[in-house]
């Protein structure tokens, strides 16, 4: 193959020929040879080739580029300017059959500057000659928030470009799968926990095989493009088959490092205990440990903020059920029981959670039943005339043992995040109306009021469960419904909170399949610029069922 400019004395730098057998049906089909020619007053970056079935089309249909399907083959190579060349392209074994071959010579920004067509038939000639013409404006290149790679336009990943995820586009960056299994079936799976780090994202979530009584934690790095590095398995010792476990992962970063806390159920031989994880600020394990709990029949984590760090401090809140009744616990370390706090207690309790920023922290409890709990919300520690969830929240530094009264309201789940500067918390929960399916209780500290809003999906069915995250001033809600998460963001989230953008995750084929979601199992996180969602497909994987996945947007303030 040679590229050169038209009408001129020498090829660019001599020419690139690669002799192909490229466009064979068999092995035994000759070489073919494959030259593009430029107009000499064309300075071009890229230029693309594909060979589609049918007839060449009008050269004004190629303004914008190359048609995105269709092509039977398709490959693209760089040159530079008028002058030279450094590789053709290679497209692949073809069948004999005749062909339009179509290529285009594009500038750094992808804007098309020439275009060509011919048809071959592949079964009678050995040598492809498309001959470009210069067109009479560059069209085609990228819009913002997107950049020219290999002469295709993608998202952009460079935080440094004003216009990746401005006006928190959520431009889709990255998404992939969870992990391989822990086995192929019968495997439980916990909710997954998902945090930012400062190079991206961190998941953590377990895995029980009940048939062996086996158990592995699984931490998964994300990286700010939305790629997955390699996963990081820690085996958790003394499960039996006896031992249920498919409560949540408490995972929380601050800038000294983080923690990984798993509950383990009691066996005939072993106590009731949690598994600790010490992380370097990168997210690798850096310490081990386990807190017995014998006097505890058992020790259950919630799904989302089970476990919230205290910014700029190496607190970390840590929410639990004990024996069916809820608490906090503030620690230093949390692999030292002497150090532990405990908060709250008495009342039957199905669910805490747990969340703290630099200005309050915040701790929702839910009683069994969903219905309207008494107003005291079981605060003399017994149990509330009614079910539902509650609010207790302080200012951060506070005794933790003087948390404020609670605030209670109806609802059979609930979650919970508090925002950074600001002593705003946010609780998404389950609503009453149909119409309205979920709830947004925005609380103050110190406020005698509170807002309330109602929000309803663009997909169809029951809520399952939603999880929030603040970001500045940005509130990002994650939302599981029967076959079907939605992201949502809202801005100035900590005064009048405003939607912004909602994406449905099973209208983009780039994000795994979200078909068989059920049990609403899902978490987000975010950073100034990114958010990211991860999610186990069920509490109990079925033989068709994969793990979960991930996938992480862009957002940026305006």
């Amino acid at each position: 193959m040679s590229v050169a400019p038209r009408a001129a004395a020498v090829a660019l730098a001599g020419g690139v020929a690669a002799a192909i057998s490229a466009f064979a049906g068999c092995r035994a089909n000759p070489a073919v040879s494959f030259d593009v020619t430029l107009p000499p007053s064309v300075a071009a970056a890229w230029v693309e080739v594909a060979a589609f079935d049918g007839v060449c089309p009008e050269p004004a249909l190629l303004g914008g580029g190359l048609p995105t399907v269709g092509s039977a083959r398709r490959s693209a190579f760089r040159i530079d300017g008028a002058a030279s060349a450094s590789s053709g392209p290679v497209l692949g074994d073809l069948p004999k059959a005749t062909y339009a071959f179509l290529a285009v010579a594009k500038r750094e920004d992808c804007g098309v500057v020439a275009t060509g067509c011919t048809q071959v038939d592949l079964s009678k000639s050995r040598s492809i000659a498309i001959a470009l013409t210069a067109t009479d404006a560059s069209s085609g290149s990228c819009s913002g928030g997107t950049v020219c790679r290999n002469a295709r336009c993608v998202p952009g990943l460079d935080n440094a470009d004003p216009s990746v995820g401005a006006r928190c586009s959520l431009q889709l960056l990255g998404a992939g799968p969870l992990a391989n299994p822990l086995g192929e079936e019968l495997i439980s799976l916990s909710a997954p926990a998902i945090v930012a780090t400062a190079n991206g994202f961190l998941i953590a979530y377990r895995e029980w095989d009940g048939r062996r009584g086996s158990a592995r934690l699984t931490l998964l790095p994300v990286d700010s493009a939305g790629g997955a590095l390699a996963p990081a398995f820690e085996d958790l010792s003394d499960r039996c088959i006896a031992s249920d476990e498919r409560d949540a992962v408490g995972l929380a970063m601050n800038a000294a490092g983080g923690l990984v806390v798993v509950a383990r159920a009691a066996c005939p031989t072993t106590a009731t205990a949690l598994n600790v994880l010490g992380l370097d600020p990168s997210g690798a394990v850096a310490r081990r440990g386990v807190v017995d709990a014998p006097s505890v029949k058992s020790l259950v984590l919630s799904s989302a903020h089970a476990l919230a760090a205290a910014p700029g401090t190496t607190d970390f809140f840590l929410a639990a059920t004990r024996d069916a009744r809820g608490g906090l616990s503030l620690t230093h370390d949390v692999t030292d029981p002497s150090a532990a706090v405990g908060v709250g207690g008495a009342a039957p309790l199905s669910s805490v959670r747990v969340a703290a920023s630099d200005s309050v922290y915040a701790v929702l409890a839910s009683s069994p039943g969903g219905g309207a709990p008494a107003s005291d919300g079981g605060a003399d520690g017994t149990a509330p005339t009614g079910d539902g969830l509650r609010l207790q929240i302080a200012r951060a530094g506070a005794d933790p043992a003087t948390l404020g009264a609670p605030t209670t309201f109806t609802g059979t789940w609930g979650s919970v995040a508090a925002a950074a500067q600001s002593t705003r918390v946010v609780v998404v929960s389950d609503g009453e109306a149909f119409e309205q399916p979920l709830v947004f209780h925005f609380f103050d500290v110190g406020a005698s009021s509170r807002l309330v809003d109602g929000y309803t999906p663009d997909s169809a069915g029951e809520v399952l469960f939603a999880d929030v995250a603040f970001a500045e001033d940005r509130l990002f809600t994650a939302i599981e419904q029967p076959g079907a998460l939605t992201l949502v963001a809202f801005a100035r989230a900590t005064t009048t909170p405003t939607l912004v953008r909602e994406v449905s995750f099973a209208r983009d084929p780039r994000i795994p399949s979200v078909a068989n979601v059920r049990d609403g199992r899902v978490a987000v996180a975010a950073s100034t610029t990114r958010v990211a969602v991860a999610w186990t497909t069920a509490e109990r994987l079925g033989p068709n069922d994969n793990v979960g996945g991930y996938a992480v947007f862009a957002c940026r303030a305006p």
